[in-house]
């Protein structure tokens, strides 16, 4: 697949969330791959739920800018979203944990989506209860891996931090956490 591909993919799959992505960005190198815990400043759970992090990529492209990878969950038993976003920072400040992995050989942004897109991690389903970004995180490590994007040893420091809640303020000890999956279409 190559990146007229994967850009019409983008434009005509419902399952991306594009608005604000600028296209020129598939070519852009990638410089590092931040894995991002986002911050529960309030340690709250949805409902009954116990608190949890929502987690995001950050394809880092300059000093102060990146892509933002996000699966957004939709109304339950509906797909999720995959959300791309330009974001002025190389990554969110508003975070809990991040894992930072320098790519294996030279990537760029179109190369990434392009696993993602080969690989259907853009049809997905969150549980019912809303949950699943963790298990789609891990998956998504594994297969940058097996694309060797990124090595296997870094793909299990990622899948190592997922199945912990980071709460706030940071610094404080992780709480083990279960990961709830979802299910791929």
């Amino acid at each position: 697949m190559n990146l007229a591909e994967v850009e019409s993919h983008l434009k005509n799959d419902d399952n991306w969330g594009i608005s604000r992505f600028k296209f020129s960005d598939l070519a852009s190198p990638v410089l590092a791959i931040h894995f991002v815990a986002l911050t529960n400043l309030d340690n709250l759970g949805d409902g009954d739920l116990p608190p949890t992090n929502h987690w995001s990529i950050f394809l880092e492209v300059a000093a102060r800018r990146s892509v933002k990878i996000d699966c957004a969950p939709n109304a339950a038993g509906q797909p999720g979203m995959i959300i791309l976003e330009e974001e002025d920072v190389g990554v969110v400040a508003d975070q809990a944990k991040c894992v930072t992995i320098e790519p294996c050989k030279t990537s760029i942004v179109g190369g990434v989506l392009r696993v993602l897109i080969e690989k259907g991690r853009d049809h997905y389903i969150f549980t019912r209860n809303m949950e699943g970004c963790r298990y789609w995180m891990s998956v998504v490590a594994g297969d940058l891996a097996e694309a060797e994007l990124i090595s296997r040893g870094d793909a299990e420091r990622v899948t190592e931090t997922l199945p912990c809640y980071w709460p706030s303020p940071v610094g404080t000890s992780p709480v083990p956490r279960d990961i709830e999956e979802g299910q791929f279409f």
